[in-house]
C-alpha cells in the first residue's frame, strides 16, 4: 500500500494518515512506529527512568520529520519571582552516610537529608534572586501539518526543580522550549510512539537533565573459560590449601554465569598483594590447615 502522510478532512476529523478503512490507518502508523524504533534504537535517541525508555526531543523531531508534523514556536514568556520568598532558616546539620534501608536508623536519616536538601535548594533560589536571575521560562508551540494545527503544548522550567537553583537563565529557557515542543509533538503523535514500543511521556517531562542522548550500555566483559582457568591456578598456588577453580565456577554462579573481567583483574592483584614484604600477615607462613573463615585468607 502507498502510504500518504498528507492530512485529509473526513467529517471534520484530522488524520495524520489517508486510509479509507481503520485497519489501512494502523497500517500506517505502525510502519512509521518500526521506523521511529529503529532508529531511536539506534542512534540512542531515549533515556531510561525509572525501568522505562523515553524518548528524548530528537526521537520526537524525527517522527514529526516521518509525519511530516513540525513543531513552530509561539514564543518564549519569562516567568516573575514568586512576590513573596521565605527567609532562609537556621542551617541543619548535613545527615552524614546514609545507613542500609532495612536498619532502624535510616527513617530518621532520610528525614534529616530531605530537610538538609531542601534547606540548601532555598539557599540557592535566593542566591539566584539576589544575583538578578530569571526564575524560570515558559514556551509554547503548535504542531503544524500541511498548514493546519493539529496539536499545542506548553513547557516551562523554573528553579524550583531539582538541579535548576543555580542554573544560568540560557539553560532554563532552553529547557523550557525543549520541553514545550516535545510536549507539542506528544499531542498528536503519542500514540505512535506507543506502538513503537516506548514510554509515551516525552524523556525531558520527567527528567530536566535529559538533553544528552544517552550512551548504550555496554556489557562488561567477562573472563573466558581459559582466563578463568589461568585465574584460578593463580589462586590456587597462591592458597593451596583451598580448591580454587571450585572458588572460580561459585563465583561465575553469582554472576549468572561467566566471571567479569574486572573481577578477575582484582583477585590476581590481591594474590600479587598478598605475596608482598608489606602485606598484613605474611610474616606466618600459610597452611592448608588454615580455615576458609579465617580473616588472613
Amino acid at each position: 500500500m502507498t502510504q500518504d502522510l498528507a492530512i485529509r478532512d473526513r467529517d471534520s476529523v484530522v488524520t495524520l494518515f489517508t486510509g479509507t478503512t481503520p485497519n489501512e490507518l494502523i497500517v500506517a502508523a505502525t510502519e512509521v512506529a518500526n521506523s521511529l524504533r529503529d532508529v531511536v534504537k539506534q542512534q540512542g535517541l531515549y533515556k531510561r527512568i525509572a525501568d522505562r525508555d523515553h524518548v528524548l526531543i530528537e526521537g520526537w523531531q524525527t517522527l514529526g520529520t516521518l509525519t511530516g508534523a513540525f513543531a513552530v514556536g509561539g514564543g518564549v514568556i519569562e516567568l516573575p519571582w514568586p512576590s513573596t520568598m521565605a527567609e532562609l532558616p537556621d542551617e541543619p546539620p548535613r545527615a552524614g552516610k546514609a545507613p542500609p534501608r532495612a536498619s532502624a536508623d535510616y527513617p530518621a536519616w532520610e528525614d534529616a537529608d530531605k530537610l538538609r536538601r531542601a534547606w540548601e535548594a532555598h539557599r540557592d533560589r535566593l542566591g539566584a534572586r539576589a544575583r538578578g536571575m530569571t526564575f524560570g521560562f515558559k514556551a509554547s508551540y503548535r504542531v503544524v501539518k500541511d498548514g493546519r494545527d493539529i496539536g499545542w503544548g506548553e513547557g516551562r522550567c523554573d528553579r524550583t526543580e531539582a538541579n535548576w537553583a543555580t542554573r544560568d537563565d540560557y539553560a532554563l529557557s532552553s529547557m523550557a522550549q525543549t520541553r514545550g515542543q516535545s510536549r507539542a509533538l506528544a499531542a498528536p503523535l503519542r500514540f505512535i510512539v506507543k506502538l513503537a514500543g516506548y514510554a509515551s511521556t516525552p524523556a525531558e517531562e520527567i527528567d530536566g537533565d535529559a538533553t544528552v542522548s544517552p550512551t548504550p550500555p555496554v556489557a562488561e566483559p567477562v573472563l573466558d573459560p581459559d582466563a578463568a582457568r589461568e585465574l584460578a591456578g593463580s589462586l590456587q598456588a597462591q592458597w593451596p590449601g583451598y580448591d580454587a577453580h571450585e572458588f572460580v565456577k561459585a563465583l561465575a554462579r553469582r554472576f549468572d554465569g561467566a566471571v567479569p573481567e574486572t573481577a578477575g583483574v582484582a583477585l590476581r592483584a590481591w594474590a600479587w598483594w598478598s605475596k608482598q614484604p608489606t602485606a598484613t600477615g605474611n610474616e606466618a607462613p600459610q597452611t592448608g590447615a588454615q580455615s576458609a573463615t579465617d580473616p588472613q585468607t
